[in-house]
């Protein structure tokens, strides 16, 4: 699965890639690192998230200012834990 083909599919359900996505936010603490691991750019990395927050009524990210990176709402470190098992290396 393509990452870059995520955004047209986030909406109707959450791909391999969106789950990716979530993994490595919560374990980076950093879209950037994020992106980089992935192979995307930051803004593939946040548009992602918001799309994915805006259509399932979850809230994955605070988005209040952290100077530390990116801090991860409870409910997004649950889904970020319950997606790795389920993840290929």
């Amino acid at each position: 699965v393509r990452i870059e083909n995520m955004r047209r599919n986030v909406r109707s359900r959450p791909t391999i890639a969106l789950m990716r996505i979530i993994e490595s936010v919560d374990r980076q603490r950093n879209f950037a690192q994020a992106a980089e691991e992935l192979g995307v750019k930051v803004p593939t990395i946040s548009v992602a998230i918001s799309t994915f927050e805006k259509a399932s009524n979850r809230k994955l990210i605070d988005r209040t200012s952290w100077a530390g990176g990116v801090r991860m709402t409870k409910e997004g470190e649950k889904l970020a834990n319950a997606l790795r098992p389920l993840l290929p290396p």
